[in-house]
Order: C-alpha cells, then structure tokens, then sequence
C-alpha cells in the first residue's frame, strides 16, 4: 500500500513540476514558436496576433477594431446575473455592439475581422424588413472562423437568392436561441426559422443557461420580453463596459515582469491548464486531466425539450415554417479519435425529441458529413485540434438545409 502510494505521490509530482516548468514565460514562448505549424494553412503567412494586440493596433490607425464579446463570457465564471447599463437597468443582451468592427476568431492563421449590423449581429443587411428566413444557433451560425460571405447564412443567401438573418452568437444555448426568436425573429415575420442545434448545446442549457433567471423567463412567461429590439443604445453600453473591462485586465498582466506568463494563477496551476493545452495542440485527449465527464439529467433533457415546444408554440401562432438541424462537433463525428466530453453521448435523445416534436422537418447532419468529410482537416480549421466548420464545411451544411426546406 505505501508503494503504490509513492508511487502516485511521485506520479503527481512529476506532473505538476512539468506544469510549473510550462508556466514559465520563456518555456512558453519557445512552446508558441511551433504553434504556426499546427494551425496556419500557410506557415509563411500566418497571423499570430492576440485580439487584444489587433486592438491595440488599430487604436493607432484610427481604425478601431475591439476584440469579441458575447454575453455568456461571464458565465465561464459562475456569474449568471445580468449586465447592468450605467443606471442601473437590468439587461441581458443578446447581441453585441452595433455598428463596430470586431474581431472575431482566429483559426487558420487569418484573422477574421466584420463589422456588426445595426442590432450588433453578424449581417450586412441595413434592416431586418422582408427578410424570409432567420437562422439560430452558436458561433457555428454566427459564423466562427469564415468571412460573412462563406458562413451557413452568407451560403445560404447565394445559394436561394434570398434574405436570411443571422441571430448566431457564440455560446448560444437553446434558452438563447428561443429569447433571440422571441425578441428578434417574431418581430419581422419571416416564411422560416432554422434552429441550428450544436452538439453542446444542452451542455450549455445545462451548466449556463438555466441558472439565469432572465432566460429563464422566456420559458416560464409566454408573453415576457426585454424589449431588445429597441434597447440598442443600453446593449451597445454593457458591451462597451465589458470589452474595455478585459481590454484593462489584459494591459494590466502584460506589463507585468515576472517569470511565469501573464494567465499563470493557482486555479492554471491546480487544473494543469499548460500540461492541457500542450498535449490539445497534438489531439491528444485531456477530460481525464481535467474534469469527470459531463451528463446532462433527465431534468436537463425535459427542460430541453419543453423549450423545443416553446418554440413550436410561437411559430405555429405566427405561421412560420420550423426547421431543426443537428450539427455534430469533432467528438461525434471521429469517436475512435477524440473522446466525447459526455459519459453517454446525448445525441440520439436530442434527436429523437426534435422528430417527436417537428418530425420531417428535423435533420441530424451526422452521418452526411461522416459521409463526405472522410478526414477532419477538410471540415474542421486546424483538423485534429477540433475547431469551427471551414468555408467548404459551412456550404455543405446550407446545402443539406435547402434540400431540407425543399422537401
């Protein structure tokens, strides 16, 4: 007994010294040196800028761009409240800044920079008048890591010749993509609303969403609103607040002179968060370093599905065509190679209540792209390391959504 506990003792140790070592900043920027070599499409022209630095840049230019915000950021730190504007109003938005050049990913070398619409979503419509569909989803609807023009809404218009709204926004869960039809969709009174459910999106439900008692209310209330449409100005203000919050923070730890990098803290040190992202950027699997897999209960799975009923409510009301579309993550998609972060994959279950729910009108784009994509790096930025969708991905997935419609 005492062996084997030596043995694990000096097995712990020997993990938190690599960490300790990983942490310091010179290791880390010799790590970071090789970092082109595993992301960049062209090693030559690869763009390794933080967003923070792109902002910092362009404040020189005169050509502001300000890294990306979304409103669930916050709930990364178990802080479910909402934003508060300057007088105190309680809001939570569920869009961005309108208007404004933002930064938005970076998974391929290549910055993808846009500016937001006049709601602070990712269109280049002036208005939202006449449009006949809108589509919701997360940041693979908004539209993580494509130019406008090449993600699902952009194909989607070039494909039909038609107007699409884009309520993508990343971090989406389906509590907020059922605030976002309520508050934008139903406003405008398109032919069609696709609901693009990503594979964790029930995790979001689970760990983020319906701890907010704001989203909440749009299920529990059939008739609450924020009234959000004509709320910009207090949008665009918690927003602002928020960026140049992390914008001071980031300042604040680059001037900082000592030996370990500027996001070295117990809680990285305690989750082994270099050892972790080492070992990511060569796939290899690290739920076991980290956290228990994740499951999400009946309660979870009722609640889900409650809010699919909610949303069939309102668009039958309105006469308004619902389409549900799976899009499956790179865990679902290669299981031999990337394990899933949920004990028993959720899948079937959400797919099963989504037929039950809207029956012919529910896609499950699994097996398809298994079918056409035959290795990771043609539908994934970065191949092995998982990211969003590429260009050829997301003309699939519209593809596969009109021949939906079209049935």
């Amino acid at each position: 007994m005492k062996k084997i506990f030596l043995l694990i003792f000096s097995f712990l140790l020997s993990i938190y010294f690599i960490e300790l070592i990983l942490s310091i900043k010179t290791i880390d920027q010799i790590i970071h040196l090789k970092k082109k070599n595993l992301y960049c499409e062209d090693i030559n022209d690869c763009d390794e800028r933080t967003s923070f630095e792109l902002y910092e840049e362009s404040t020189k230019k005169n050509d502001l761009i300000l890294p990306n915000f979304t409103p669930v950021y916050r709930f990364q730190n178990k802080d479910f409240d909402d934003y508060k504007t300057n007088e105190g109003k309680k809001i939570f938005p569920l869009s961005k800044m309108a208007n404004q050049k933002i930064a938005m990913c970076n998974e391929n070398g290549k910055w993808v920079i846009y500016n937001t619409d006049y709601k602070g979503l990712n269109n280049s419509h002036e208005n939202y008048d006449n449009a006949e569909i809108f589509i919701l989803g997360d940041s693979y609807v908004e539209g993580h890591c494509s130019r406008p023009e090449n993600n699902i809404a952009g194909q989607l218009e070039s494909k039909k010749n038609i107007k699409v709204v884009n309520l993508g926004l990343a971090g989406s869960g389906p509590l907020m993509m059922l605030a976002s039809a309520k508050e934008y969709a139903l406003k405008f009174n398109p032919k069609i609303i696709i609901w693009y459910h990503f594979h964790n999106d029930i995790i979001n439900l689970q760990r983020y969403e319906k701890n907010n008692k704001t989203l909440m209310k749009y299920l529990d209330n059939k008739n609450f609103n924020q009234n959000l449409i004509k709320r910009q100005i207090e949008i665009n203000e918690v927003a602002k607040k928020y960026i140049y919050t992390q914008i001071k923070n980031y300042t604040k730890l680059k001037n900082h002179d000592g030996i370990f990098t500027i996001y070295f803290n117990k809680m990285t040190f305690l989750k082994l968060w270099y050892t972790r992202s080492l070992l990511k950027k060569f796939g290899i699997n690290t739920i076991s370093l980290s956290t228990k897999y994740i499951q999400p209960t009946n309660n979870d799975l009722e609640l889900f599905e409650k809010i699919l009923f909610e949303v069939k409510r309102i668009t039958d009301e309105n006469d308004i065509k619902l389409y549900f579309v799976f899009l499956p993550d790179i865990t679902g998609l290669y299981p031999e190679e990337f394990k899933h972060y949920e004990e028993i994959d959720s899948r079937e279950k959400v797919i099963e209540s989504a037929k039950n729910i809207f029956g012919e009108n529910t896609l499950d784009l699994t097996n398809l792209l298994l079918k056409n994509f035959k290795e990771p790096k043609e539908l994934f930025h970065g191949g092995i390391l998982g990211n969003h969708y590429t260009d050829k991905g997301y003309s699939f997935v519209a593809s596969q959504t009109i021949k939906l419609i079209n049935k």
